[in-house]
This record gives structure tokens, C-alpha cells and sequence, in this order.
């Protein structure tokens, strides 16, 4: 069996691929129990936020999402987010815009 192979794991299937960031292994990039590049993580919160992921996910999840996003550390076209997410994301924007 080839090493990094795992088995229906939220179809991810190969978890080793470098250029696949998706599912399992976008989670854990995220969460950090899977070691990767700080490129490799934002890559793997834009796959959660686009995907819708990262709000099924809740908790700290949708509160980092929410912060690269207000922060623009990870941009995604504004109509994949739901209107709740799109007006946090605007109101923690001006809230640091006055914290000056």
C-alpha cells in the first residue's frame, strides 16, 4: 500500500498530492495537525470558504474564516458568502478602520 494513502476519507483519497487541497486535508491544514507551508494553509481556508465548508465547521473555524477575510489574507468573489458572513466580514473592516 502507498504510503499517505487513506481511504474514503471525505474523498480525499491521496492526502500527499501537494497540489490538492481539498476536504480532510484542507481541514487539517487549517486546524494545523497537518504540517504545511503558511501559502498551503490560505490555500486551504480559500477551499473552505468557497466550498462552504468552513461555516458547516462552525466555532473557531467560522471565527478565523471570517478574519482572513475582513483582513484580506484570503479574497474570494463576495457572492459565495452567505449575507450573514459578507456583513460580519464588513463590520469587522470598519471596526480596525477606527481602532487607529
Amino acid at each position: 500500500m502507498k504510503e499517505g494513502f487513506t481511504e474514503g476519507r471525505d474523498g480525499d483519497e491521496l492526502i500527499d498530492d501537494p497540489d490538492r487541497i481539498e476536504g480532510y486535508r484542507a481541514i487539517g491544514l487549517a486546524d494545523g495537525f497537518i504540517i504545511g507551508s503558511e501559502a498551503e494553509q490560505l490555500k486551504a481556508w480559500t477551499y473552505l470558504v468557497t466550498s462552504g465548508r468552513a461555516w458547516e465547521l462552525e466555532g473557531w473555524f467560522v471565527r478565523r474564516a471570517i478574519e482572513l477575510l475582513a483582513t484580506d489574507k484570503i479574497t474570494v468573489n463576495r457572492k459565495v458568502l452567505p449575507v450573514w458572513v459578507r456583513a460580519e466580514v464588513d463590520r469587522q473592516r470598519r471596526f480596525a478602520g477606527s481602532v487607529h
